[in-house]
């Protein structure tokens, strides 16, 4: 997934964020009437941990605050740009970059096999990583 496809992502989330029906729910210092976010702060950041049932200490929520607020400053100017006449596309073409993929001759089995620290039946025996 590219970043303009997770930023598109996003974009759109915070479209439908706007339009829903916030009635009852206590207004954020940090979000204007218009319902745009006004800067991250530490505290947005807080505020957002705290719903996340996450645990930031001090210095977490003041370097997070900084990152979003480039992140959200960046993709503010994406969406300033005039793109009026760019054909929309859903992802970025990767034909002739690869090369053509052909078969190739590998190690001998046996071989592999008998410089293993320890097989078993024509498989590697390696140490248990999960569960024990």
């Amino acid at each position: 997934v590219t970043f303009a496809r997770q930023l598109d992502t996003i974009l759109a989330y915070a479209e439908s964020i706007q339009s829903l029906d916030t009635a009852g729910i206590e207004p954020m210092s940090h979000v204007s009437a218009a319902g745009v976010l006004r800067e991250v702060t530490p505290e947005t950041v807080e505020h957002v941990a705290r719903l996340a049932h996450l645990s930031l200490t001090a210095e977490e929520r003041v370097t997070f605050a900084r990152q979003l607020d480039t992140i959200l400053a960046y993709a503010e100017s994406i969406q300033s740009l005039d793109t009026a006449g760019i054909e929309p596309m859903s992802h970025v073409s990767a034909a002739g970059v690869l090369r053509e993929d052909t078969p190739q001759p590998s190690l001998d089995r046996e071989t592999v096999m008998a410089e293993a620290p320890d097989a078993d039946a024509g498989l590697f025996r390696v140490p248990r990583v999960l569960g024990g």
